[in-house]
């Protein structure tokens, strides 16, 4: 046992060297190189030692971006780490994410906050939120408090209907531009979606590195609260942006179904840890299908992924 620890070590911190080597004169602006012997390496430890070599691999990976690509990670990764850290331990976890929280390519802090984070409260793990600065992309820049307290076991949850309607937010916010814009975005969603003006909030905030916006729309039925948002881009129209929101939350309305994209590609793992739960959503992203054949691979778990209309799947883990 002790050789066959050594030879894990060795390995991550082998990848970690040769990554480095390859890394003297990467092209800019990707931080990549003509070769990667790196890659060699991985095949070689496959080879030798099987399978079980998989997760020390994706280790050596991370540590090599950490050390050699200083470059954040997605909040929702690093939340992930540490609720998979904090569930072996007794005491609370606080954790602290700097960077994007507002930027196209990755779920925002609202999303965290009223749709995801109550999930996980009713599987057993409570997680507050505070965001104390905005991170806009391209700046970055944001931050953001976390405190975990872990449960002993995760609860399964079952989404399988989204229940009544019983409130539905439209918010759109800007970070050193005029408030203007944010007033264009919620016309088009009060004219598109006829939601009244009570439902509406125009915000311009100053604690942000550098410029930027979102608008979010929010639908908190009995069962389940879906965000779906749009982010301000140069050269587009503030009308597209809210247009980018608008088309997410009338194709989850015209469903029945519990839960939107974002939240189909971020339940199975909670719910793997779990051993069980279920939920239905939209025909699944590339993303939800990816994540789930890599927990496949991981986790001794079943993930069934069944179509059941045109509109709709059902997720279900055991």
């Amino acid at each position: 046992m002790a050789i066959i620890r050594w030879l894990l070590i060795m390995g991550v911190a082998g990848y970690v060297l040769l990554d480095w080597i390859s890394l003297i004169q990467p092209y800019a602006p990707f931080g990549i190189s003509p070769w990667n012997p790196g890659t060699g390496l991985s095949f070689a430890l496959v080879l030798l030692f099987g399978r079980r070599m998989l997760p020390f691999l994706f280790v050596g990976v991370l540590m090599s971006d950490l050390v050699h690509r200083p470059l954040p990670l997605p909040w929702m990764v690093e939340l992930t780490a540490a609720l998979l850290i904090s569930g072996d331990r007794d005491q609370q976890t606080r954790l602290t994410l700097e960077g994007g929280t507002h930027n196209p390519f990755a779920p925002p802090f609202d999303f965290l906050a009223r749709a995801f984070l109550p999930l996980l409260e009713r599987m057993g793990v409570h997680v507050e939120a505070r965001l104390e600065r905005y991170g806009f992309y391209p700046a970055g820049g944001g931050h953001i408090e976390i405190t975990i307290k872990p449960a002993k076991r995760l609860e399964p949850i079952e989404l399988n209907e989204r229940g009544k309607i019983l409130n539905r937010r439209a918010s759109a916010l800007v970070a050193h531009l005029p408030r203007s814009i944010a007033e264009r975005e919620l016309g088009v969603v009060h004219r598109k979606l006829s939601w009244p003006q009570k439902w509406m909030k125009a915000e311009s905030v100053t604690n942000s590195p550098g410029p930027g916006n979102v608008i979010t729309l929010e639908i908190e039925s009995e069962n389940v609260t879906e965000v779906f948002t749009g982010f301000g881009e140069r050269g587009v129209a503030a009308e597209a942006v809210a247009d980018q929101a608008v088309i997410a939350a009338r194709r989850y309305l015209a469903s029945d179904v519990a839960t939107g994209e974002y939240l189909a590609d971020q339940l199975p793992l909670p719910m793997a840890l779990a051993r069980g739960g279920s939920f239905t959503t939209l025909p699944p992203s590339r993303h939800t299908t990816t994540n789930i054949e890599i927990i496949r691979i991981f986790l001794d778990v079943e993930i069934r992924a069944e179509q059941m209309t045109n509109r709709s799947w059902k997720i279900e883990v055991k």
